[in-house]
């Protein structure tokens, strides 16, 4: 993660962020006879990954007369084939089923080099860290599935699926620790559907989804090594459709979910003046629960005119949290703003020109649960005006036209010397960007 500072002096270590990967994926569609087929989608990725910061943030004259300097860094290697086979009814009949396994191999292996020195000139004291941890990680996962739809008369239709999952992993690495978790997961939904006369979908949907435990590497704080699977139950109401002619296109559910044994990525400083010991860690909370509300219409206003409207409304809280720190009862969950907005007008001439203009924004919302603050709300604002012809086009684009300031990631903890006091740090957005894109076609 990098934050930006405005109280700071630029980084004298900025580090790497760099993934180089080579992939490869395989589908092939066998119609068996008539009524059944038979696909196989087959996949393998390779990638080595490079990834080091500033452990200090600043740098010689930033922490002067403080020595203060620390970095980061490690390489990752991660490998992962998988292989799925669904055998399916053609589809479109008063029954249609689908049933599949599916099956994934994962290989890890990181090197992480952790180095710096701190020296006190007032009070003659001194510190340097030089450490190395090395690891190896291989999980399997192995997943049968299937899905049944049926008709209810000529515009309502039912469907259910159903997903179990079995998960292995074995971790070893050279600070001693080792884990080797299994665990079953079970999954699935219900859903009704029913074609009104005027062009719309009524529906609606029970889901019971899993997401598997695991266990946090590194220095973690006491009696967080390990979480716990998470279940989420959410029911879902909506209608989508059009108007006749197709000129208006609209979207609108309501929704509610529960989280149980929820996984929250949070964040400590294990060691007070020790940078490198900023660890991120996933914990447990007990339980979270969301009431919310989206909308979409996209209108064609006239022939060379249209525009859209996005809209969200959520209310996300935990119900009860077991995390370290604060008591979070009652409180919004990190990064749920409680709305969230989307609109733009876009013209089309006859001749090739065209023009759009789109705005966007969010309410404030926790950084985190490690710690109470927050971002404030923002707009943003972008435009595009540009010329289409058959083999080329030009295009003159801005976004974030009012170069708005706005957080998007926020982190508190003590980072600066010699009393190293809580403070927050963020990571910005984009700031204003302008440029010109131009397209060939051969």
């Amino acid at each position: 993660v990098v934050a930006f500072l405005s109280d700071l002096s630029p980084r004298d270590d900025p580090g790497t962020d760099a993934q180089r990967s080579i992939g490869a994926s395989v589908r092939i569609d066998w119609f068996v006879d008539e009524e059944k087929t038979l696909t196989s989608i087959s996949a393998y990725a390779d990638s080595d990954i490079e990834f080091g910061f500033d452990a200090d943030w600043g740098n010689v004259q930033s922490w002067s007369p403080f020595t203060y300097d620390y970095v980061s860094s490690s390489d990752r290697g991660r490998r992962t084939l998988s292989q799925e086979l669904r055998l399916s009814s053609v589809g479109g009949g008063a029954f249609d089923w689908l049933a599949g396994l599916y099956g994934l191999r994962l290989d890890d292996d990181l090197r992480t080099v952790n180095q710096g020195e701190y020296f006190d000139p007032f009070f003659d004291f001194a510190d340097s860290l030089d450490d190395t941890l090395s690891s190896d990680y291989r999980a399997d996962s192995l997943a049968a599935f299937g899905q049944v739809e049926r008709a209810l008369g000529q515009n309502t239709r039912l469907a259910l699926g159903l997903r179990a999952e079995r998960r292995s992993a074995d971790y070893r690495d050279t600070a001693g620790l080792s884990a080797a978790p299994d665990e079953s997961m079970l999954g699935g939904e219900v859903s009704l559907s029913h074609e009104l006369e005027a062009g719309s979908t009524l529906y609606a949907s029970l889901s019971r989804g899993v997401k598997a435990g695991g266990f946090n590497l590194g220095a973690v704080p006491v009696g967080r090594r390990e979480f716990s699977a998470e279940a989420l139950w959410n029911l879902e109401i909506g209608l989508r459709g059009s108007l006749p002619g197709e000129r208006l296109r609209y979207s609108a559910a309501v929704f509610g979910h529960r989280r149980e044994d929820q996984q929250v990525r949070t964040s400590v400083q294990l060691v007070p003046g020790d940078p490198a010991s900023f660890v991120f860690y996933t914990d447990n909370a007990a339980t979270g629960s969301a009431l919310g509300f989206e909308a979409d219409v996209e209108w064609l206003i006239g022939e060379h005119w249209q525009s859209y409207v996005h809209l969200g409304l959520l209310d996300a809280t935990f119900d009860e949290y077991d995390g370290i720190g604060f008591d979070l009862d009652g409180r919004r969950q990190a990064h749920a703003p409680a709305y969230t907005f989307a609109a733009g007008v876009e013209w089309q001439g006859t001749d090739g020109w065209y023009a759009r203009i789109d705005v966007s924004g969010k309410a404030a919302f926790y950084f985190d649960v490690s710690h109470d603050r927050r971002s404030e709300a923002y707009e943003l604002v972008n435009a595009r005006v540009g010329y289409d012809a058959e083999r080329w086009s030009a295009h003159l684009w801005g976004r974030n036209l009012f170069d708005t300031d706005y957080a998007v990631r926020g982190f508190f903890f003590g980072n600066e010397p010699p009393d190293f006091p809580d403070t927050l740090y963020t990571r910005l957005g984009d700031p204003r960007q302008v440029g010109v894109t131009l397209t060939m076609r051969f």
